[in-house]
């Protein structure tokens, strides 16, 4: 991969937690001409801290620059970072870790799955104009069933002392999924929104062929029959979870359950009463119903 002008086409996945991207990233994966790695943290752990340390350089250079007796470098503007070198250094970083994925392979087109690149859409446009995302939605309930149950096994304690129990994490994630999507989706039509694809994850369960065949469309992609079933095949959710069928639950798996719709099992009636009166309007936008 050229550091400056890849061949390749390049593309990042965002969403919120346990919406359906991991899910997404293999699908993708599987198809024979694409790389589709996950998760590269590349902006949040990255780029912010190297672009943070040549930044307090460029302080630090023009008060040191100063003390100088010379004017010439009174200023030492001459040894600073602009803007421009800092997004092209980070553009390096960033085309070194899809090199890497690369290799060899003869692969067209390579992506990169990290759910926080929804909150990073503007800088990763700007580091990588030629780029595309394809953003993941899901029921925002089903997401925050299932993304207490994985925080549940992450840290019982932690997640308990923080929320009190279920109710009190609903209050929580319903105003993070409404703000994050709604942010996302208006930076993206500022950007440009033929550099944007969105999929919903009960689009994928309920129309697979025909709804991974319009985002391969849009990553100009080879799409035929075979291609979609192999996709399917090999993230076929009895494979990923070790045996088990959809709808058969195992808290301790990554992939716990694999349904739609488990929000009714486990919202009260006052849970989806508050998540529909603070997201209610992005929900229907969506074509989530309230009691759907």
């Amino acid at each position: 991969m050229d550091n400056q002008n890849p061949d390749e086409s390049l593309f990042f996945v965002c969403g919120t937690g346990k919406c359906g991207s991991t899910w997404l990233q293999l699908l993708l994966d599987a198809h024979p001409d694409i790389i589709c790695r996950g998760e590269a943290h590349l902006i949040t752990d990255l780029v912010k801290p190297v672009l943070e340390a040549v930044d307090a350089y460029n302080m630090a250079i023009t008060t040191k620059g100063g003390r100088l007796a010379d004017a010439e470098y009174e200023r030492a503007d001459h040894l600073k970072f602009s803007i421009e070198e800092m997004i092209q250094f980070s553009r390096y970083l960033g085309l070194q870790i899809f090199s890497r994925w690369k290799g060899d392979s003869p692969i067209r087109c390579i992506g990169d799955k990290t759910p926080g690149n929804l909150d990073t859409l503007p800088m990763l446009n700007r580091i990588f104009p030629e780029a595309k995302f394809v953003h993941i939605i899901r029921d925002g309930r089903d997401t925050a069933v299932s993304l207490w149950h994985f925080n549940m096994k992450l840290n019982i304690g932690k997640n308990l002392s923080t929320y009190g129990n279920f109710s009190g994490f609903v209050k929580f994630f319903t105003h993070s999924w409404k703000d994050r999507i709604s942010l996302a989706r208006q930076q993206m039509t500022d950007i440009g929104i033929h550099k944007y694809h969105e999929v919903r994850y009960e689009d994928l369960l309920h129309y697979p062929h025909e709804t991974l065949a319009k985002l391969l469309k849009f990553l100009q992609m080879e799409h035929s029959s075979s291609t979609l079933e192999h996709c399917f095949e090999v993230t076929q959710f009895e494979k990923l979870s070790g045996g088990r069928k959809s709808g058969e639950e195992d808290t301790e798996s990554f992939y716990r359950k694999g349904i739609i719709g488990d929000w009714k099992n486990t919202f009260k009636p006052e849970d989806n009463e508050y998540f529909y009166q603070h997201a209610g309007e992005l929900m229907n936008n969506l074509g989530y119903k309230k009691h759907g």
